[in-house]
């Protein structure tokens, strides 16, 4: 019966034992999983996994050391405190002739019997390593001052579910950072859809435009309105007096028409013009003055029509990466300007023609009624030698007078000359010459 008793004992002790040492590690356990629930930084991690080490295994010198870049191990924790970053110990793999082992199988390496570990590690007197796994290679490694008293269960354990945890965190950073790729995707796919919608709804009002004024000033105002452009203005090139001529400005400022720049007055607009591309400040480190715009951080698009640039549009961009939206407008605005400029030479052209064809119809009019005030008389005229009558075409005799207004514009007015005068009145011719 004691015999039997003393057994029953000893079985119980061993399973108080166990049932402690499983309750221990549970109480762990729980403790890692409370401080670490919202913990994904693995340098945050590092530190709590040995802060655990030294609050189950008092007195020991621990530290926590994690794999960069498949190649070098650094020190991040000990004793339960970061190491600072100017003070952290870096090694690579080669360093420690385990140490690949310890990574790539990822097994306990207890107590290596060789000098290395004293000259890597002097503040440890007999270090022990416990890989933190992960897959396919462990993500770094503990190391313990090691004795006959250790309870290497332990610090394999924390160890493993330290490297699960950590894992657990690469995870989260990758979902993470994909989350934030994602997001970025997506503004970026809501800015593309936000300005190719800006750029149809400006395209469809540049179209309407009736000349070339109108459009440059559309084009300014929307750069500003509808692109985030800060202020805009757009010039055209004169080449009867190598000018350049303000057209349309935007940004709440004063107007920019009166605005002329000398073919060499900006290095900037020259270059883009020659070049017929896009300029900006950091290749010109220089701000540009048009009128009362000043601009900064600028940028110069041309206005190009089959080729020819026949003008630019300057741009205050500020830190904002809308070159190619503004650029895709512009290059829009400069075909339309090429049509608007064929246009108004062809209107030119035509009312040219218009004034040339009724100037002709004026003068032709005039020549008719000239021709028409003009009557002749052609031909053998018969008329009689003696009363001098004359007959017309149907056989009758006329008086000559009355024959001629018939046919011409003339009147007669009926006088006497000096000789029938004095033929019928010769009494009074005498008392005129007395």
């Amino acid at each position: 019966m004691p015999l039997s008793v003393q057994k029953n004992g000893t079985i119980i002790d061993k399973l108080m034992r166990t049932y402690e040492a499983s309750y221990n590690r549970m109480v762990i356990l729980e403790h890692i999983i409370c401080v670490t629930a919202d913990v994904y930084d693995p340098i945050s991690i590092a530190v709590q996994i040995s802060k655990e080490i030294s609050t189950h295994l008092p007195g020991r010198t621990n530290a926590v050391w994690l794999l960069e870049n498949n190649n070098t191990a650094t020190e991040i924790a000990r004793n339960g405190q970061p190491v600072a970053i100017t003070r952290r110990n870096t090694y690579g793999m080669d360093s420690l002739a385990g140490l690949p082992g310890l990574m790539q199988n990822q097994v306990v390496l207890f107590n290596p019997e060789n000098s290395q570990p004293s000259e890597l590690f002097p503040d440890f007197d007999r270090p022990s390593f416990f890989p933190l796994k992960g897959t396919p290679n462990a993500l770094g490694f503990v190391i313990i001052d090691d004795s006959d008293t250790l309870d290497r269960d332990i610090c394999r354990f924390i160890a493993e579910f330290g490297g699960m945890i950590l894992n657990n965190s690469i995870s989260h950073q990758k979902i993470e950072n994909q989350r934030r790729d994602l997001e970025e995707m997506t503004n970026i796919l809501f800015m593309h859809n936000a300005q190719l919608s800006s750029l149809h709804h400006i395209g469809w009002k540049i179209a309407q435009a009736e000349d070339v004024d109108s459009l440059c000033h559309t084009v300014a105002r929307d750069l500003v309105d509808e692109l985030g452009v800060e202020k805009a203005a757009l010039l055209l090139i004169d080449e009867e007096l190598s000018q350049l001529k303000g057209i349309g400005a935007a940004s709440g400022t004063p107007r920019i028409e009166h605005v002329i720049l000398a073919s060499d007055q900006e290095e900037a607009v020259q270059e883009s013009i020659k070049s017929g591309r896009i300029i900006k400040y950091f290749d010109f480190p220089q701000k540009i003055v048009i009128g009362p715009h000043v601009f900064a951080r600028w940028g110069i698009f041309p206005l190009k029509c089959k080729g020819h640039v026949r003008g630019v549009a300057v741009a205050e961009l500020g830190n904002k990466d809308i070159s190619d939206i503004v650029s895709i407008l512009v290059n829009h605005a400069g075909m339309i300007l090429d049509n608007l400029i064929v246009l108004e030479d062809r209107n030119r052209i035509y009312a040219c023609l218009q004034e040339a064809n009724a100037g002709q119809e004026r003068l032709i009019s005039e020549l008719q009624a000239a021709l028409a005030e003009v009557k002749t008389l052609r031909g053998i005229i018969p008329i009689c030698s003696n009363c001098l009558k004359v007959r017309d075409d149907k056989g009758y005799w006329q008086r000559v007078e009355k024959y001629i207004q018939d046919r011409t514009e003339a009147e007669f007015s009926h006088s006497l000359c000096s000789d029938c005068v004095k033929e019928l009145y010769p009494d009074l011719c005498e008392e005129v010459e007395l």
